[in-house]
């Protein structure tokens, strides 16, 4: 079921200086792999985002395990997901996750055999969420990551990057996108996924 929540200004602003603060504490230049920047900053994310007279927000991180013949990540596709857990001031709560790759830089720079690994990998993920997505990692600095649609890159068709924080913000606290199935917001809550192959044979 989608839900629609608008938020007060000044929750908004709390939550996007939380994301802002876990991403400026990650250096980029300091993390060769795209899957250990992405750990660090979901490490830095989790947490609570506000608690207050507005509501709550409170983010957890999974990273997917990605060691073994067949670890999680080669299964499903995904090495990361961010739940996200809603309460709106009208008390209403949602929890929703995001399954998603990480890449380092651009998808459009990407070699042609790593695109069509990416979206191999993002095959696999459709088999549990509809929506996929795909965290492009910046080249140096603390820039803010970037997002883009999953679903876009897989049918080559023009998409957006759009910078993290404002991803979070619009998209997924406004509840246009992440999966709400309890079963799959259970699962990826452990990093090996172990559950999620029950859930991808009776979806």
């Amino acid at each position: 079921m989608r839900c629609f929540f608008r938020w007060d200004d000044k929750l908004v602003a709390e939550v996007k200086k939380h994301i802002r603060k876990a991403v400026s504490g990650v250096n980029a230049q300091r993390y060769f792999q795209e899957s250990n920047y992405t750990s660090a900053i979901i490490a830095r994310l989790d947490g609570t985002a506000y608690e207050g007279e507005f509501g709550n927000v409170t983010f957890r991180g999974t990273m997917v395990s990605g060691t073994g013949r067949k670890c999680a990540e080669k299964k499903y596709g995904a090495d990361f997901a961010i739940t996200a857990e809603l309460t709106h001031i009208n008390r209403e709560t949602r929890k929703k996750v995001i399954l998603g790759q990480a890449k380092k830089g651009e998808v459009e720079k990407l070699r042609k055999s790593e695109k069509e690994r990416l979206k191999g990998q993002i095959t696999k993920m459709k088999d549990i969420v509809s929506s996929p997505v795909v965290l492009e990692t910046p080249s140096k600095g603390t820039d803010m990551p970037t997002i883009c649609s999953g679903n876009k890159v897989l049918n080559n068709s023009k998409y957006k990057r759009i910078p993290l924080d404002d991803f979070i913000v619009d998209r997924v606290m406004t509840c246009f996108h992440g999966n709400t199935n309890k079963k799959i917001v259970t699962a990826v809550e452990d990093s090996q996924l172990s559950t999620l192959s029950i859930i991808a044979y009776i979806k």
